[in-house]
């Protein structure tokens, strides 16, 4: 295997480059430490985090050109048939795509041998610990990694926490031969959510209810444009539209959650105000409206029936009159309706 050295002064896309020196390293050695990396041997790897803040980049971009990378990324040596140096990034893709937007012609980099299952654990714990990743995500990689440490689908560690929670509220003795917690995998489980600050049962019931909320919530928690806690509020209403409106309040306005809590109080109470007649109204309407198939006089007629009060005759000019007023009032009644209706 072969690296590249190159000055750190030759680094900065404001400078002019010099002719940067070749140290050949040992294929049979072990590299470890840190050095000096061209960037176009670099290649992005697997990233667990699925969305990104461009205005973040862009600050991390300006920190750069003002002061350099303060911190080495993480890479492992790729076999290349070409025999030329490659390396595949395992941890600071952020930092590689800054210097890459500036045209950085390298940077420094900790090479060290990784498998990939190696690759995958280290960047899920490190995508958990990372401060600015949002709820989504975080319980994503957990969930992912607790997985790849049980050698089970993700599916599966969830159903040991549901039967785990069972158990407990059904009182079975921990010694019991099939409780959960007799098994190796829930030991690693509670050591691994205890580097976390949490327990078990928390990451069941605080974390992993995240992963099924709507979509439309889901990925504006993901952009980061509301937070977990309100975001688990709102999904909370059944209704879509009503659900939209009131997240897209919540993201405009920065609701609280107590303001948020009184926002759909407020909307349930009004729908539960409708009163057995105007529930009736809506139902005939709306089965009046679905077989609105022909023209003239059936069109009138079929409205008119939608009403108890149509008295006129439907076949006289009085009555096409009366009809076409009922379907206008009708419609009018409704549009106030439908939109607290189920």
């Amino acid at each position: 295997m072969r690296g590249c050295v190159i000055h750190w002064s030759n680094l900065m896309p404001t400078r002019k480059p010099s002719t940067p020196s070749v140290v050949r390293l040992n294929p049979a050695q072990s590299v470890t430490g840190t050095v000096e990396i061209l960037i176009d041997q670099i290649k992005p790897g697997k990233n667990p985090r699925r969305s990104w803040s461009p205005e973040k980049l862009m600050q991390l971009q300006e920190s750069i050109e003002t002061i350099g990378i303060q911190e080495s990324i993480l890479v492992r040596p790729l076999r290349s048939r070409s025999g030329k140096p490659a390396y595949e990034i395992v941890d600071g893709f952020r930092r590689w795509t800054a210097a890459t937007n500036l045209k950085f012609l390298a940077m420094r980099a900790e090479v060290r041998d990784m498998t990939d299952e190696e690759v995958v654990q280290y960047g899920l714990m490190q995508k958990i610990l990372s401060e600015d990743l949002n709820q989504v995500d975080r319980t994503d990689a957990a969930l992912q990694l607790l997985a790849g440490r049980l050698g089970i689908e993700s599916e599966a560690v969830v159903a040991l926490l549901n039967r785990a929670s069972h158990q407990r509220k059904q009182k079975l003795d921990p010694e019991h031969p099939d409780s959960v917690t007799r098994t190796a995998g829930w030991g690693e489980i509670k050591s691994f959510l205890k580097t976390m600050g949490i327990t078990p049962e928390g990451f069941r019931t605080n974390w992993l209810p995240i992963l099924r909320l709507p979509s439309d919530i889901l990925e504006c928690v993901r952009q980061g444009k509301i937070e977990y806690t309100k975001a688990r509020l709102i999904a909370r209403i059944k209704d879509a539209g009503q659900r939209q409106q009131i997240l897209g309040e919540a993201i405009a306005q920065n609701l609280s959650n107590r303001q948020i809590s009184d926002r759909i109080a407020e909307m349930n109470q009004t729908k539960s105000a409708q009163t057995p007649e105007d529930k009736e109204f809506i139902k005939r309407f709306t089965v009046a409206n679905r077989n609105l198939t022909g023209m003239g006089h059936e069109l009138f007629r079929t409205i008119a029936d939608a009403s108890s009060d149509s008295v006129a005759p439907v076949g006289t000019v009085e009555g096409l009159y009366f009809t076409a007023c009922l379907s206008k009032l009708a419609a009018g009644r409704v549009l106030s309706l439908i939109h607290i209706s189920e």
